[in-house]
């Protein structure tokens, strides 16, 4: 379960970095709006880098994570038993 504790934290960082990348862009089009419609912004390597690995990551844990909750399940566990217990 660790693996997915740390998908959250990258996923968490991916976000914020991606909301202040747009808050750098927002602020480019505002303070230079004549020029923001004649050029391209950067084509955000490191972003979408950082983003495509995250995506193979995850596509690769996914089905990991699928066998070992199928195998968790037929072990006969049930949120239930958990939830009566306490």
């Amino acid at each position: 379960m660790e693996a997915t504790k740390v998908n959250k934290e990258v996923i968490y960082i991916l976000i914020h970095d991606i909301n202040r990348h747009e808050e750098v862009l927002a602020i480019s089009v505002i303070e230079n709006p004549v020029v923001s419609d004649h050029k391209l912004f950067d084509d955000h390597s490191g972003l979408r880098n950082r983003m495509e690995t995250f995506l193979k990551r995850y596509n690769q844990l996914k089905p990991e994570f699928t066998r070992y909750l199928a195998k968790y399940m037929q072990s006969g566990f049930s949120f239930n038993s958990v939830n009566n217990r306490v």
